[in-house]
């Protein structure tokens, strides 16, 4: 079958502030485990952009929010993160081959001044007052054209250039179907938990922007207005892991769609590293291969084929 996506393993356009990263792996044993054994594909992370991932091949779990709910994931599912949800994933350790097709753009792009309801559901997204539910299986009535409203906005990206007016219409067109289907459910957050979400939108948005940079704790602490242990407290708390694990963990993120296209040197200094060594040590560590090996696998499903549709 004809595949749907490119050759290109991720893309970003000025013109649109999306992306997408194109996962795919084949091979007798996944390479990259956590400490548990588990075969991780994406590592404990946040970020104020909406992101939606879809699963072509394989099976596994994906956990999301706080308390870190396991959602499995099995061929066909469709997930979406909200904006601050803190998720991870994992495949099958039987797991031999996988695709997933990974989109992240900021729910502002909803906005304009004549599309009040957009607007104001990017409003709910963002200041957490509602979220929309994480996972739609094929059996959904809905499925077929979420599906086919997702594929059309990256159809838009994955060109020479890109195709504004179709991303646009596509973007509307699946968040509209996401609303008449009642995937969207107003929560707002109690007054106690308030404090916890401002200090999450504060901590994510200062990593976005300086996470190529040498960051310490008691950088971001101060930069903050925080105690260094007051911060510790908070970050454990909210994003239940320390703050250099989770800066680690964030800079691995960006540094796997970074390497399609530069160099193991260039990708260290994009993500924040002190040298190729420290890059290459940590990837590794997080990971279970080194940046080249990973980018060679990636490159080269065992069939030589694109995935499709």
């Amino acid at each position: 079958m004809e595949s749907c996506y490119d050759d290109s393993f991720s893309k970003r356009y000025q013109s649109i502030p999306a992306a997408y990263y194109l996962h795919r792996y084949s091979g007798t044993d996944y390479p990259w485990r956590d400490r548990d054994g588990n075969c991780t594909y994406t590592n404990l992370h946040n970020h104020a952009e909406m992101e939606l991932l879809l699963f072509e091949c394989g099976t596994g779990i994906n956990r999301v929010g706080q308390n870190g709910t396991e959602l499995p994931f099995e061929a066909g599912d469709l997930f979406l993160i909200n904006p601050f949800e803190l998720h991870s994933g994992y495949y099958d350790r039987a797991t031999t081959e996988q695709t997933h097709l990974v989109m992240d753009f900021p729910v502002t792009l909803l906005e304009h001044p004549n599309a009040q309801e957009a607007s104001r559901l990017s409003a709910q997204l963002l200041s957490q007052a509602g979220r929309f539910d994480n996972r739609i299986r094929p059996d959904d009535p809905a499925y077929g054209e979420l599906r086919a409203a997702y594929l059309g906005m990256y159809a838009a990206l994955s060109g020479a250039q890109a195709d504004e007016l179709r991303f646009f219409a596509e973007l509307y067109r699946f968040f509209g179907l996401l609303l008449q289907a009642g995937y969207f459910h107003a929560a707002p957050a109690a007054p106690a938990q308030q404090g916890d979400m401002d200090f999450i939108k504060e901590v994510v948005s200062y990593i976005g922007e300086h996470f190529a940079e040498p960051i310490s704790t008691r950088d971001i602490a101060s930069e903050l207005r925080y105690s260094k242990e007051h911060f510790c407290r908070l970050f454990k708390a909210n994003f239940t892991v320390s703050f250099i694990e989770y800066l680690t963990q964030y800079r691995i993120e960006k540094a796997k769609r970074y390497l399609i296209g530069h160099s193991s040197l260039e990708v260290a200094e994009k993500c924040g590293f002190s040298g190729q060594s420290n890059f290459s040590r940590a990837f590794r560590s997080l990971v279970g291969i080194s940046p080249s090996e990973y980018k060679k696998l990636l490159r080269t499903p065992a069939d030589g084929k694109k995935p499709g549709k």
